[in-house]
C-alpha cells in the first residue's frame, strides 16, 4: 500500500480530469489473501466504464488467479484503449523458501522405487539445513535432510516404493524458516498412479541399422517391458530377423496387434515385403480407439515417405516433405535443441532440475541427419528443433508430438539417439527410452475398461499456465460420440443402428425421452445355455452371421433364407396389390456326434495339463475307434467364465481344426496300425 500510495491519490491525476474523468479504483479480491486476479478488472472494464480513453495498471505484475491477464490486454487493445503498466515493489525478493516444483511422475510400478525431484528456492540471507518430508496418501512418511545455501536453487529428490496398485497422492513439506515471510508455498501435491507393469512394444523396422540395435538393446534390458522385433529386410536366413524376441511377419488382425501398448515404425513403409494399407488401417484404429502410441522413426532410406495417403498420414504430426523424402544430412554432427514446450515436458527430461536439463540436452552428441520434416502440424506439440537447418515456417522440427483420438503419436525426425552414450554409455540413453515407452503407453493403461477419460497439458503446470483440457467419452461399444455422428451425417444414409441387442431396461429409458427420429425395433436375441464345446459350436454377430467353428462353416446351412414381399399402400398403409412375394426358408438343424459328458472331461483335462506344464496351448480329440466318429474336442485356453460369446479369437479357435502340428511319434500308431491291416 505505501508503494502506490503516490499514484493512488487524487492529487496526482489532477491535470487530467479537465479533459477526462478519473476513475481510481483497487482491486484486491475478498475477502483479501484469497488470491490476485488481474485479468478481470481489465476484461470487464469496457462494460463498467462508457468511453474508455485509457487503463493505468499499477500491481507487481504477480498474479495467481484467473485468466492471463495478457489476454485482457490484448483485447483492450483491439478496442483502441491502450493500457499503461506501472511496476511497483520491492527490488529484492522477500525472505523466502518456495517449493518451486514437485516433478512426481506420472505412473508408478507397484514394488518399483519411484523417484520424485523437487526444487527449493531460497531467497533468505542464510544458509539453512531443511528436513524434507515426503507423505503418501497411503500412509508413509519418508524424510531427506536438505543444505541450501543462502540466495540459491537446490534441486534434490526422495525415492518412494509404491506397496501395491492403485491411485495415490504423494505431499512434499519444507518447515517453515525463521524470518520467512510466505509460509503458504512450502508444500507442494501431485497425483501417481500405480499400476503392475508389464508393457508390450512392437519395433517394426527395415534393416539393423544403429538407431535400431540400441534401442532394441534398451527395451529388451528394461524389465518393465516386453518387447517385440520384426525386420522386414530381404535375405534373412530367418524372417523376422530370427532373435528370441523377434517376429515372423506383422500381427495378422486387430486380435493380436491390440496386445501392443507401443509401436515404434522405423525407416518401413508401404509395399511389397512391407506394410500394406491394411496395416496401416489397423495401426490407426490402435492408437486412435484402444489408446496405444505410436513412434515414427524415420531413416536415410526414405521409406516412410510411402506412408503419405495411407491411414498413417492423418497421425502423423509433422508433413512430410516431398522434395526430399529420404532426409537431409549435414557436414557435421548438430544436436537437439528444445524449445519451451521440450523444456517442460516429462518426456525430455533427463536431469531433475531445469537448468541441469537443459545442460544435458546442450552436451548430448549430435546427429548427422534429420528426415524429411517441412512443418509440425496444427495441433501438434514441438519438443526440439533442429540447432541451425531453417526453411520458411522456422527452425525444422525434430521431435514432435500430438494426442490422436485416445492415444499419442510421436516423430521423431534424427536417427542419432545412440550416440548419446558416448561418455556416459547408458544413463541418458536408456533413460529417454525408457520414458517414451512409458509416456506413450500411459493413457491405455489409466483407460483400461474405462469409458471416461481426462487429460491435460503441460503435465506438470506451472503457476499462471494455461491448461488444455480434453475430455472424451465413448459408448459402451467403444465408439465416440464424433464417431457415431459422423455416421449419422453420411451422405444418402436412411437409417442407422445405434445399438443392437440392448437391454430391455436400457431401451426403456431411452424411450421415455421422447427424442425425434429415434425408434425402436424388437429382434430375437441368440441365448447360448452352456459354454461346453464353445469353439466347435462356433459364435455369431448380432446379426446372426456365423463369425467361428461350426457357425461359420455351415453358416448358409443354418442361416436359411429371408422372405420378401413387394407391394403398394395407400396413405393408411393397407395393401392394395402386392406385386411379388418370396417366402422365408428356414435354416436347416445340425446334429454332431460329440457326446456332452466326455467333451466336458476333455475341456477340464486340457485346461488342467496346460496348467500343469505352463503350455501355450492344448489340443483333446476323443474318436470312436470303430466310426472315427469325433465325441470331444476340446482346447485351451478357453472362453473364461464360460462367457464365449465374448471370448478372445485365441480363446475361440478350434486348434484341433485350425493348427498345424508334427504328429511326430503318435504316427507310429497309424504305421503299425497299417502295418497289422495289410499283414506287412
Amino acid at each position: 500500500r505505501d508503494a502506490i500510495a503516490a499514484l493512488a491519490g487524487s492529487e496526482l491525476w489532477r491535470p487530467l480530469t479537465e479533459r477526462f474523468d478519473v476513475v481510481i479504483e483497487p482491486f484486491a479480491p475478498a475477502p483479501p489473501g484469497t488470491g490476485t486476479d488481474l485479468a478481470e478488472p481489465l476484461a470487464t472494464a469496457l462494460e463498467r466504464f462508457a468511453a474508455l480513453r485509457a487503463v493505468v495498471l499499477v500491481s507487481d505484475g504477480d498474479w495467481n488467479k484467473g485468466r492471463p491477464p495478457l489476454d485482457a490486454a490484448q483485447a483492450l487493445r483491439l478496442a483502441q484503449v491502450p493500457v499503461y503498466a506501472v511496476s511497483v515493489g520491492s527490488a529484492t525478493k522477500l525472505p523466502d523458501l518456495d517449493l518451486t516444483s514437485l516433478d512426481c511422475p506420472t505412473m508408478g510400478v507397484a514394488g518399483k522405487p519411484v523417484r520424485v525431484p523437487f526444487t527449493i528456492l531460497s531467497s533468505l540471507p542464510t544458509e539453512r539445513v531443511v528436513v524434507a518430508t515426503l507423505a503418501t496418501s497411503s500412509g508413509e512418511k519418508l524424510v531427506k535432510e536438505v543444505r541450501i545455501p543462502p540466495m540459491a536453487t537446490v534441486s534434490d529428490w526422495i525415492y518412494w516404493t509404491p506397496p501395491a496398485v492403485g491411485d495415490y497422492t504423494v505431499t512434499l513439506t519444507i518447515p517453515v524458516q525463521q524470518g520467512e515471510l510466505l509460509p503458504d508455498n512450502n508444500t507442494r501435491t501431485a497425483p501417481i498412479a500405480v499400476r503392475q507393469e508389464n508393457l508390450k512394444v512392437l519395433v517394426v523396422e527395415s534393416v539393423p541399422r544403429w538407431e535400431y540395435r540400441y534401442l532394441r538393446n534398451a527395451l529388451a534390458r528394461d524389465p518393465g517391458v516386453d518387447v517385440s522385433c520384426l525386420l522386414f529386410q530381404p535375405g534373412l536366413s530367418k524372417r523376422g530377423g530370427g532373435t528370441k524376441d523377434s517376429i515372423p511377419t506383422f500381427p495378422a488382425g486387430l486380435d493380436e496387434l491390440s496386445t501392443y501398448d507401443v509401436v515404434f515404425l522405423g525407416d518401413v513403409g508401404v509395399g511389397a515385403g512391407q506394410l500394406t494399407d491394411e496395416d496401416c488401417r489397423l495401426l490407426k484404429g490402435l492408437v486412435e480407439y484402444q489408446a496405444s502410441g505410436l513412434v515414427f522413426m524415420p531413416g536415410w532410406r526414405g521409406e516412410q515417405a510411402s506412408l503419405v495417403g495411407t491411414p498413417l498420414e492423418e497421425l502423423c504430426p509433422v508433413v512430410i516433405d516431398p522434395a526430399r523424402p529420404d532426409g537431409s544430412a549435414s557436414e557435421g554432427p548438430r544436436r537437439l535443441v528444445l524449445t519451451e514446450a521440450g523444456r517442460k515436458s516429462l518426456l525430455t527430461k533427463l536431469a531433475d532440475s531445469g537448468p541441469e536439463n537443459l545442460a544435458v540436452w546442450e552436451s548430448l552428441p549430435g546427429g548427422q541427419w534429420y528426415g524429411p520434416v517441412l512443418r509440425a502440424k496444427a495441433g501438434s506439440e514441438v519438443l526440439a528443433v533442429h540447432e541451425d537447418a531453417a526453411n520458411e515456417y522456422g527452425r525444422i522440427p525434430l521431435l514432435v508430438t500430438r494426442t490422436f483420438g485416445s492415444g499419442k503419436v510421436l516423430y521423431m525426425a534424427t536417427d542419432g539417439a545412440w550416440r548419446w552414450r558416448k561418455g556416459v554409455e547408458d544413463k541418458y540413453h536408456y533413460r529417454f527410452w525408457g520414458q517414451v515407452v512409458r509416456w506413450m503407453a500411459y493413457r491405455r493403461n489409466m483407460a483400461r475398461g474405462e469409458r471416461m477419460s481426462l487429460s491435460f497439458a503441460p503435465e506438470q503446470p506451472q503457476l499462471g499456465q494455461t491448461l488444455a483440457i480434453d475430455a472424451r467419452v465413448a459408448e459402451a461399444s467403444g465408439e465416440s460420440p464424433d464417431a457415431i455422428l459422423q455416421r449419422l451425417n453420411a451422405p444418402d444414409v436412411l437409417h442407422v443402428d445405434l445399438a443392437r441387442q440392448v437391454p430391455e431396461a436400457r431401451a426403456k429409458r431411452v424411450a421415455a425421452l421422447d427424442l425425434d427420429g429415434v425408434d425402436f425395433t424388437p429382434e430375437q436375441r441368440r441365448v447360448y445355455p452352456s459354454a461346453i464345446a464353445a469353439p466347435l459350436i462356433g459364435v455369431t454377430d448380432v446379426g446372426g452371421t456365423g463369425l467361428a467353428g461350426l457357425e461359420l462353416q455351415y453358416d448358409e446351412i443354418l442361416r436359411g433364407e429371408d422372405g420378401l414381399e413387394v407391394r403398394t399402400e395407400d396413405p393408411v398403409g393397407n395393401a392394395i396389390r402386392v406385386a411379388r412375394v418370396q417366402e422365408v426358408q428356414p435354416g436347416r438343424t445340425i446334429s454332431t456326434g460329440i457326446d456332452r459328458q466326455i467333451q466336458t472331461e476333455a475341456e477340464a483335462i486340457a485346461a488342467q495339463t496346460r496348467t500343469s506344464f505352463r503350455a501355450r496351448s492344448v489340443t483333446a480329440i476323443v474318436l470312436e475307434p470303430r466310426t472315427g466318429e469325433i465325441l470331444a474336442m476340446a482346447s485351451a485356453p478357453a472362453p473364461k467364465g464360460g462367457d464365449f460369446r465374448s471370448g478372445t479369437a485365441d480363446q475361440l479357435r478350434l486348434r484341433g481344426i485350425t493348427d498345424v502340428y508334427e504328429p511326430g511319434s503318435t504316427f507310429k500308431a497309424v504305421t503299425v496300425g497299417a502295418g497289422l491291416a495289410t499283414g506287412r
